[in-house]
């Protein structure tokens, strides 16, 4: 799938031309979780929602949280009937029951009181007594908070509802290439992708969240940003199922940071990379357990496996146990050696060059480790 190459990152700011893929990825399903764009002022953070929805043949409503009171998302109170009930606005009539986007413009420089009346709106999408349906997508709009006039820091089960994605100014040539790219097809706007593969992708990742996460992994910090809970991590469970299916694995690392942060982000990659190659971090701290996993890695990889899955055993086991993978891989080396030669494998011959003190093992291409004889 042709699209804007963004690093497999889980820091770092998007281009306006990454932040407009995202968009086109998240909102081909309208279950996704709400998206909030950070950046400074003038970027053109609110020309790329409009430009994107109307592109995409979606109703689009602009909303200034910084202008609106709270009955503005809470529902007006009008006596009917003898009765009370929470009038909507206009503007949530015209978006209810349609395929649309309610964006969510400079929502920090809302009153806290007007933010605490946007947690049903962002979360049920429900403004006063109105559903405005499952076919709503909600993004939301901010400067950082020293860009923004009386801006607030966002109250922490606000921002927990969001993903989190920061928007870098471009400069002269990201901008207006940019605005060469801005014009897109009616109707084509969309990364449009299986939903029964969808479904798939995401069940294997529950599974997988099963075994490599702890209990307390679920709980980060509450902070104004993203942080770790039980609803940040379903959310990014769903978006990363959602890089998968439509074949933009570089884009994962941003949004499920933009859920959980970054540091629970790459500790979540770490443990997937171990359990890929059969690691489990808990038991290699006894060196017979991690020869024998080592010799597991050994035997598939001669039957057929990616070369590398046993590389990157090797490499985790040499920082406890490098006389344990010299010997194991020493007692392998003449099959080894037909193995295509790859980068970590290089790395492992040099790391063993340094910590073993024993005869060496032949290097990749018949070189012997440096610094042996």
């Amino acid at each position: 799938m042709s699209t804007t190459a963004v690093p497999n990152a889980v820091e770092g700011n998007l281009s306006l031309a990454a932040a407009r893929t995202v968009l086109r990825l998240v909102w081909a399903r309208a279950d996704m979780p709400p998206l909030l764009l950070e950046g400074p002022p003038g970027i053109g953070k609110t020309s790329l929602v409009t430009q994107v929805a109307r592109a995409a043949g979606l109703a689009c409503e602009v909303v200034v949280a910084s202008l609106r009171e709270p009955t503005d998302f809470a529902g007006l109170p009008l006596v009917v009937e003898g009765g009370v009930r929470l009038a909507p606005p206009e503007w949530a009539r015209r978006l209810a029951g349609r395929a649309g986007v309610l964006f969510l413009d400079e929502v920090n420089t809302a009153a806290p009181a007007t933010q605490a009346a946007l947690l049903r709106v962002v979360l049920d999408r429900v403004v006063g007594e109105l559903a405005l349906g499952p076919e709503v997508r909600i993004v939301a709009a901010m400067n950082a908070v020293d860009d923004a006039a009386n801006g607030w820091e966002l109250a922490p089960a606000f921002a927990n509802r969001f993903v989190h994605l920061k928007i870098a100014g471009p400069d002269v040539a990201a901008w207006t290439q940019y605005l060469e790219g801005t014009t897109l097809a009616e109707g084509e706007a969309l990364l449009v992708h299986d939903a029964d593969a969808y479904a798939k992708a995401f069940r294997e990742l529950v599974r997988e969240a099963r075994s490599v996460m702890q209990t307390s992994e679920l709980y980060g910090k509450p902070a104004p940003g993203a942080f770790a809970s039980p609803r940040a991590w379903h959310n990014a469970l769903k978006l990363a199922a959602l890089c998968q299916v439509a074949q933009l694995p570089e884009l994962e690392g941003v949004l499920v940071a933009g859920c959980v942060g970054q540091g629970e982000t790459v500790a979540w990659q770490q443990a997937r990379r171990d359990q890929s190659v059969g690691v489990n971090l808990h038991e290699i701290v006894d060196p017979d357990m991690a020869r024998r996993m080592l010799q597991r890695a050994v035997e598939r990889v001669l039957s057929g496996a990616e070369p590398d899955t046993l590389w990157q055993v090797a490499e985790v086991l040499c920082v406890l146990h490098a006389p344990v993978v010299y010997t194991t891989l020493g007692s392998h080396q003449q099959a080894l050696s037909r193995l295509p030669i790859t980068d970590t494998q290089r790395r492992v011959f040099e790391v063993l060059a340094q910590l073993t003190a024993d005869a060496p093992l032949a290097a990749p291409h018949g070189k012997r480790p440096a610094g042996k004889p």
